[in-house]
């Protein structure tokens, strides 16, 4: 186990869809597999898919389980306002960002 004040850095693409999500998830797994406070910085993240956002519940929930801090470095507009928008903000530890009403 890593000393806590050491932290893993995880840096997103600009896009992350289906044709992303396995890689995504080796990247994630390797962060927490690191046994140190996970840093996604996700400033880049222009486009993210309901796959991608799969892989991203899925390692807030393992890092969760094993009690390993994850932050979010500015995530980008694109990300929030997706997560907002599917509701899963609280799954991903992200803002809520309030959903735009269409007439």
């Amino acid at each position: 186990m890593n000393d806590a004040s050491e932290e893993t850095r995880v840096t997103l693409d600009g896009t992350l869809d289906v044709s992303a999500a396995k890689q995504l998830r080796e990247r994630l797994s390797t962060a927490l597999d690191a046994g140190c406070p996970v840093v996604v910085d996700a400033s880049a993240v222009d486009r993210v898919d309901t796959a991608a956002l799969q892989v991203l519940i899925s390692f807030s929930r393992d890092a969760e389980r094993q009690e390993m801090g994850v932050r979010w470095a500015d995530p980008s507009d694109s990300l929030c306002d997706t997560a907002a928008f599917l509701d899963v903000s609280r799954f991903l530890g992200l803002p809520d960002v309030p959903t735009p009403v269409v007439n």
